[in-house]
């Protein structure tokens, strides 16, 4: 893996954040960013880059598209050590993006509230952030993901430790549980089971957006403990 020099930054729980992206701009990372995230970091004197701008492609559609563009991903997926996906990113202006720090809506936050409507909690069902972190556990050699702010302190040792460089994991099987069936959680399976189903609602169309749910523990085990071991 290659220094980290850019990285996406967007978050829900902004615990801790503003401290983790104030060393990342200070070791010259820099930080592409979303929505609320982006304000937050600006309101906290560091310098980020709206996605957008980046793609330019605008976030549209009550900022359920965001980060889903070529740019992004493709910055995520092209494997450093084949030189067609250079060429292919070179070609389409794609830059590479070494890091990712990300975690998900609080959808069991939100549908633990009292009078939650079914508007409500289908609006925290995550996409952009779950395909972000699946993204960077595909390439894992490549792109280091970052998902629970517990992690921050650590993350930001091993890379003033090591010139903003974290070292690949030995173990070539750490994303098997990023890469293999989704987990669906069961709070959102529940919701979707009550409310939907006595509405007369087919929940089997729904399955799809769904699909990419998998919880922050696995995301943390699978992708984060292993580089600081």
């Amino acid at each position: 893996m290659g220094k980290i020099n850019r990285a996406v930054v967007s978050v829900s729980d902004k615990q801790g954040l503003g401290e983790f992206a104030k060393v990342l701009a200070d070791l010259g990372v820099e930080i592409l960013s979303t929505g609320g995230t982006a304000k937050s970091l600006r309101e906290q004197g560091i310098t980020v880059v709206d996605v957008s701008e980046y793609t330019g492609f605008p976030e549209m559609m009550e900022w359920r598209v965001k980060t889903l563009h070529p740019k992004v991903h493709g910055g995520i997926l092209g494997d450093r050590s084949k030189e067609d996906h250079l060429s292919q990113m070179k070609a389409q202006g794609i830059e590479p993006i070494d890091m990712v720090v990300v975690n998900l809506y609080p959808f069991e936050a939100t549908v633990a509230k009292e009078g939650c409507t079914l508007h409500e909690a289908i609006e925290n069902i995550d996409i952009g952030g779950p395909t972000l972190v699946r993204a960077a556990a595909k390439n894992y050699r490549h792109v280091t993901v970052v998902v629970d702010p517990a992690d921050y302190g650590q993350i930001l040792a091993v890379l003033k430790a090591n010139h903003k460089v974290i070292a690949i994991p030995d173990d070539d099987n750490i994303t098997i549980g990023m890469l293999g069936p989704p987990l669906v959680s069961p709070q959102i399976k529940h919701v979707m089971q009550v409310d939907v189903g006595q509405q007369g609602t087919d929940i089997s169309s729904l399955w799809y957006a769904l699909f990419i749910m998998c919880q922050r523990t696995l995301f943390k085990h699978a992708c984060v403990e292993p580089l600081l071991n």
